[in-house]
């Protein structure tokens, strides 16, 4: 059996922290699935582009996407793949 956990941006912010509750709760085979929507603002806000919600959701343009991938490839994504090792 497969375990699938979620790990939100918030905890994110401490990879160390967000390592020792994945390891915590992981099997023989996990799947991580990764947030970030608090990197993803700070980053939206560096690029000074407005952050859009409806209902709570972000809405995602062209420029909006590009500082989603700055933000989750070269921030979050990284760094837990580097604190997991």
């Amino acid at each position: 059996m497969t375990k699938v956990v979620k790990v939100g941006g918030v905890l994110l912010e401490d990879p160390v922290k967000a390592v020792a509750a994945i390891r915590s709760v992981a099997g023989v085979r996990t799947a991580i699935v990764h947030g970030g929507g608090v990197q993803i603002t700070r980053m939206l806000e560096r690029m000074k582009i407005q952050s859009v919600f409806i209902e709570g959701l972000r809405v995602t343009d062209e420029n909006t996407l590009d500082a989603v991938a700055a933000a989750l490839l070269g921030e979050v994504h990284t760094t837990l793949v580097r604190e997991l090792r």
